[in-house]
């Protein structure tokens, strides 16, 4: 097998995800409490002669969490002290690249894994792309090629639809860096990978691989819904752990994983695909549908569909949660909901950083930063986010984005 560096880029700040990454890096974001960075690291171990990770914000839950892990021994970090951009990120690792070619990926992407067998195979025949065609490719670099070459990328056009776009995951030879040292900055400001890619490929052969099974940039919070519904259903394991208990009366209809010292107490009723980390309390009376729920979680006479609770979230006492995702140590007071659905029934907009950006979703809830409390019969409204340390009052209504430290009365 050839041998081969990886480079992950782990160092962007998430601002989109807000308030999900206001404590950790974007990288670090769970699905079924794996961080998305180590569903990459843990794919590509046996593959990779080094794995270079670029870090920036955050830098210190990166380093530590790896650091503690069984990959610490092929991992490398090399921090990007300047957010000038991915081509700029991807030029601070030349000094660690060991072997004559190297992969990048992009880390807050999530796919199938089928993609690091794809990358493998084709990491011996010469520099590649991959490429994923989808319905509306105007959020992202689209592929011009000809013949399965590339000829550049073009960053965003405004029209764009069912065509094939940078996943961000390349294979290039070492003499790739004399492009990304030749950059000139872009109109925003950075130094852009997909500019030396652009000029690579116009001396060089670039082939562009289709990659043809999931793969979802987690770019917003809606994003992480689908990937955490995606590893649910075709990643997750069945499974019963030490000590977790779930009672005779209680109904499951579809896959559950269950961890240690966890119970579901009767009558309570789970279905579709249902994770449980270790030492929850789920019921009486509860329903969990295809969602995804942290250690030291209680649920009790409430209903939790589609969403993702991180860890010590409370919802004990008739509390509606659908389609969002609550970050840890956030209580539920009784009878608080979470509404995923416009009166009108149209698509919901969220705001994010002052924009309103279309989620193209009719069903869609909240993100709750995490130590929020929310008082008895509070409702939040479809797509409006809530940051950390909020206090929302009984029975008030959360009509518009609250700031973290935020207090709603």
């Amino acid at each position: 097998m050839t041998e081969i560096d990886y480079v992950l880029l782990a160092a962007g700040n998430g601002k989109r995800l807000w308030p999900i990454t206001e404590h950790c890096a974007k990288t670090m974001v769970r699905v079924l409490e794996k961080p998305l960075l180590e569903w990459i690291v843990e794919a590509i171990y046996d593959k990779a002669n080094r794995i270079i990770i670029v870090i920036g914000a955050h830098r210190d839950s990166v380093i530590g969490h790896f650091s503690a892990s069984k990959y610490k021994d092929k991992i490398i970090f090399v921090e990007q002290t300047e957010q000038k951009g991915t081509g700029h990120a991807v030029l601070q690792t030349e000094p660690y690249i060991g072997a004559d070619k190297f992969v990048v990926i992009n880390a807050d992407t999530f796919s199938d894994p089928k993609i690091y067998d794809l990358i493998a195979q084709n990491s011996a025949d010469g520099a590649f792309i991959l490429g994923k065609t989808v319905p509306d490719g105007s959020k992202y670099g689209v592929l011009e090629e000809k013949n399965g070459k590339l000829i550049r990328i073009v960053e965003k056009p405004p029209v764009a639809q069912n065509v094939e776009i940078n996943t961000g995951t390349y294979c290039v030879p070492i003499a790739f860096f004399d492009y990304l040292r030749n950059l000139k900055l872009s109109p925003r400001g950075e130094y852009e990978v997909t500019d030396a890619l652009t000029l690579f490929a116009a001396e060089n052969t670039l082939k562009v691989v289709p990659f043809e099974s999931y793969w979802n940039d987690v770019g917003y919070f809606w994003n992480l819904l689908d990937v955490t519904q995606y590893a649910l259903e075709h990643l997750m394991k069945e499974k019963k752990d030490k000590g977790a208990n779930v009672e005779n009366t209680v109904v499951v209809k579809g896959k559950l994983h269950i961890g240690k010292n966890s119970k579901v107490v009767g009558p309570s009723r789970i279905e579709g695909n249902v994770y449980i980390g270790d030492n929850c309390s789920i019921g009486p009376h509860a329903l969990l549908k295809d969602c995804a729920l942290e250690e030291k979680c209680a649920v009790g006479s409430s209903e939790v569909k589609r969403s993702v609770l991180m860890k010590g979230v409370k919802a004990l006492h008739f509390t509606h949660i659908t389609d969002s995702i609550i970050c840890p140590e956030v209580n539920f007071g009784a009878g608080s909901q979470v509404a995923n659905l416009r009166f009108d029934k149209s698509e919901v907009n969220v705001e994010i950083s002052g924009k309103t950006v279309a989620s193209h979703l009719k069903k869609l809830g909240t993100t709750i930063g995490e130590k929020t409390n929310i008082g008895c019969n509070a409702v939040i409204y479809p797509g409006k986010l809530v940051g950390s340390n909020c206090t929302i009052y009984a029975n008030k209504t959360v009509e518009k984005n609250l700031e973290s430290n935020a207090t709603c009365k």
